[in-house]
């Protein structure tokens, strides 16, 4: 009885889903597109919130756990700094979004799906072929320049695709170091992230949701380069921050 409610619930979900996003995304979108990228996530962001919690709340009935150890004033302020995260599947997006509203970097394939790549770029999202050398030449010059310059503000998933071996974050080893080594070039704060149980909302074989989960975010405040003396000693530091609270979220949720 409770596989049969739970497919019969399938449509409803992602029927709330399509209409939240033609209703909130989607128009504000369109007024955006014409501004500078500072104006259009000005624009934008505050919808994409609402999305955001109507996906995880209404679409999902997803269980929400937040702990957010920055300051106030980081929490009130628009975030500035690299924000790096763990990541697990598509629902990382709308968790995130839900707390703090940063363009990131998204792969080009986003870009090709009519509508929703229209309102990421609105949104200031940035564009990577990650198959392409140069591609991703240009991107990470993009990224660097949005760190000291306008925005000032990037949220990164360093593992560079999603984790598939289980939930726990890659090893140091394996993962992207270059704007975290760029961060501690040019002294700019770090926001460990860390994510669990995403993985678990969404069957990515069949698409079904499945309703209910458990998932939690833990946002750390920030780690200054100025702390460290040497740039491994800091980005070691920065993702074995977000291990830790990964494995704090995962004894407290499961």
């Amino acid at each position: 009885m409770r596989a049969m409610a739970r497919i019969a619930l399938q449509p409803f979900s992602y029927a709330i889903a399509f209409t939240a996003f033609f209703v909130t995304v989607f128009p504000s979108a369109l007024i955006a597109l014409p501004f500078n990228e500072q104006t259009r996530l000005q624009i934008s962001a505050p919808f994409w919130k609402i999305f955001a919690n109507i996906i995880l709340r209404v679409s999902t009935f997803s269980q929400i756990y937040v702990q957010d150890q920055r300051a106030q004033a980081l929490k009130s302020a628009p975030p500035k700094g690299l924000y790096i995260a763990n990541h697990q599947s598509f629902v990382d997006i709308p968790l995130i979004i839900s707390c703090f509203q940063i363009p990131p970097i998204m792969k080009k394939e986003i870009l090709y799906i009519p509508i929703l790549g229209l309102c990421a770029y609105a949104a200031g999202a940035m564009v990577v072929d990650r198959k392409n050398a140069g591609s991703r030449r240009k991107a990470l010059v993009k990224a660097q320049t949005r760190l000291i310059q306008g925005i000032q503000a990037l949220q990164v998933y360093p593992e560079g695709t999603r984790q598939k071996n289980g939930e726990r974050p890659k090893d140091y080893n394996f993962i992207k170091k270059a704007l975290l080594k760029f961060a501690y070039e040019k002294n700019i704060p770090v926001h460990p992230v860390s994510l669990h149980g995403t993985k678990r909302v969404i069957n990515s074989k069949t698409g079904f949701i499945n309703h209910g989960q458990k998932i939690g975010i833990f946002i750390k405040g920030p780690v200054n380069p100025s702390d460290f003396n040497d740039v491994e000693d800091f980005m070691s530091f920065c993702w074995n921050e977000v291990i830790e609270g990964h494995q704090r979220l995962q004894e407290k949720l499961t």
